[in-house]
């Protein structure tokens, strides 16, 4: 199976449709390398490949970032909880498209073969997936489970992992517990009986060297033996003590969801008459900020601080007028004319002298006319200005820097920008404080809201406090599993 090109539609971080046309492979050429800056979509490239073969499979949704459990397909595709932004691209999803896809056409020995698996919205929250496959050697094209049929015996479900991964992302395949990724080889591979020959061979032959050994290297042996068995037992108890805390975090997010909950109907007992009116501000002011975040990253580039920085940009521009209108760059400019022009014209060009001069007398002549050529150059008085260069180099620095005398509305446009996220973002922070004051509550009601949001952030601390835990013991897992190696 040797991919021909891959087409990208709104997927992740690629914007419509993006196509990579891959090189036949030849005997000497036959490796393609994807590289990128951290953030250029690498990630997402592989994990659309992945998409085609096996739709927002467990495998993907369990690699998304932050303590985000049991998320949907739904979820995964248009985003979850402002946790996860989802696979269809924000752009165009704000732009109102409503379709995404990726494409792969290959070759295999059979013939030629385009697979597209494409999503298409279907109201505001969901979405529905189409798998269809065409290829030259089948009559008509395949679609849905007899697709996905396809799909699998080219490219079985639990092979994708081993076949396309992010080399950034390897230390996570290290991680795994060696025995789970021996029994899952294993099964990928129906090699279960070669590893049972092989562990009893192993300890036969270790049997075999154990009799042979020395008293003193018997007790050695021995040693390690009891020091191998007690890492192995450290690394069970802190799995079992890591299961049991990841037990733990899974029922405080569960607690907190019910708490968070809990203040949400608080807030909705409020019998406040704007409450809803400052809600719906908040989702407009927030839509606003990101808006502005967009446009505000289209207006900044690399040259924003040319835009603000006029009068020093006009007093340059005020000297290299100075330095080409004097004369002094002019006799300097005729100057060098000479010295580029005349000795070439006297000693290289015809008539020659008779009789003619060697070329040690040319070099003479030639150095000799320039040294007098150099006594005419004007010699520049630094005293009245330390700004001085030649004017070819003058007219180039004017004609970059005089657009920038003229920049208004594009500095205006910054300006009012970054003035309105500052407001919206204060407009955001009252919101917040006046929701969260909730003055129609009564005394109790009140009290009970206090005392929920400090269950709320206790909670939450907890669960933080558990993760750091959990990290913890992986450390010393990695610890106890370097000293066995």
């Amino acid at each position: 199976m040797i991919f021909k090109t891959i087409t990208l539609n709104n997927l992740f971080s690629y914007y419509g449709q993006i196509v990579f046309k891959l090189n036949d492979p030849k005997e000497e050429k036959n490796i393609i390398i994807i590289t990128g800056r951290n953030g250029h979509g690498k990630t997402s490239f592989i994990n659309s490949i992945k998409l085609l073969f096996s739709g927002s499979s467990e495998e993907l949704r369990s690699r998304i970032p932050g303590s985000v459990k049991r998320i949907t397909t739904t979820n995964y595709l248009l985003g979850f909880q402002g946790l996860w932004a989802g696979v269809f691209n924000r752009k165009a999803r704000k732009e109102g498209q409503k379709k995404f896809y990726i494409q792969i056409e290959w070759e295999e020995e059979a013939g030629l073969v385009v697979a597209i698996r494409e999503w298409v919205m279907s109201g505001d929250h969901d979405c529905q997936e189409y798998l269809k496959i065409t290829s030259s050697f089948m009559k008509s094209a395949i679609e849905g489970s007899l697709a996905q049929e396809f799909l699998d015996e080219r490219l079985p479900q639990d092979y994708i992992p081993f076949f396309y991964f992010d080399s950034e992302q390897i230390h996570k395949m290290i991680d795994i517990s060696q025995n789970n990724l021996q029994k899952h080889m294993e099964r990928l591979l129906n090699i279960s009986q070669i590893e049972t020959a092989r562990e009893y061979i192993g300890k036969a032959e270790s049997g075999w060297r154990k009799a042979a050994m020395v008293e003193k290297e018997k007790a050695r042996l021995q040693e390690k033996q009891n020091e191998l068995t007690g890492n192995k037992s450290s690394i069970a108890e802190n799995n079992e003590n890591k299961s049991f805390l990841e037990d733990k975090i899974s029922d405080l997010e569960d607690e907190i969801e019910q708490v968070s909950n809990r203040l949400d109907r608080l807030r909705e007992n409020s019998q406040i008459g704007d409450e809803k009116k400052l809600k719906e501000e908040q989702v407009v002011i927030k839509k606003e900020i990101e808006d502005l975040t967009l446009r505000i990253a289209d207006i900044l580039t690399e040259d924003t601080p040319l835009l603000f920085n006029t009068e020093i940009i006009r007093k340059v521009v005020g000297l290299n007028k100075a330095i080409l209108e004097s004369d002094m760059g002019t006799q300097s400019d005729l100057i060098n004319s000479f010295i580029k022009t005349l000795p070439v014209i006297l000693f290289d060009s015809p008539p020659f002298s008779d009789p003619s001069l060697s070329i040690y007398q040319t070099d003479f002549y030639k150095k000799r006319l320039i040294q007098l050529l150099e006594a005419y150059r004007p010699i520049h008085d630094r005293h009245k200005s330390l700004f001085y260069i030649d004017k070819r180099r003058a007219g180039q620095i004017s004609d970059i820097l005089m657009p920038y005398l003229s920049v208004d509305d594009r500095k205006n446009m910054l300006t009012e920008a970054l003035k309105k996220m500052n407001r919206n973002k204060k407009r955001v922070v009252e919101i917040n404080l006046r929701l969260d004051d909730i003055p129609g509550l009564s005394q109790q009601e009140k009290e009970e809201f206090e005392d929920t949001k400090r269950e709320l952030a206790q909670k939450s601390e907890e669960k933080g406090e558990k993760e750091r835990e959990i990290k913890e013991i992986g450390e010393k897992i990695k610890t106890f599993e370097n000293e066995i190696k």
